[in-house]
């Protein structure tokens, strides 16, 4: 079993690069195919893209941080960070 890597990054667009590389990084120790590699990269950036403009409104004195994680041949990835909560009614009304 590996132990989860761990990175922290600003609330700003231009992270997404240093995000993105930081995932490749992890990626190629892996043996995945760049198909399934480039489908984690992509929802790994939408899912930043909105945390950063979304939950900490691009406000580059907070951050965000991203967790890597491998066990059992499954890949998981976790964000956190202290931001907007996503209103509950507007999820209450997409599940209508």
């Amino acid at each position: 079993m590996q132990t989860p890597e761990h990175a922290e990054f600003p609330a700003e667009l231009g992270s997404l690069t240093l995000l993105a590389g930081w995932l490749g990084d992890r990626l190629s120790a892996l043996a995945v195919d760049d198909e399934w590699g480039f489908a984690l990269d992509l929802a790994v950036c939408e899912v930043a893209t909105n945390i950063i403009r979304h939950a900490l409104h691009e406000d580059t004195s907070r951050a965000f941080s991203v967790e890597f994680d491998i066990r059992d041949h499954n890949v998981r990835v976790v964000f956190t960070d202290a931001g907007d909560a996503f209103p509950l009614e507007r999820l209450e009304a997409a599940r209508r």
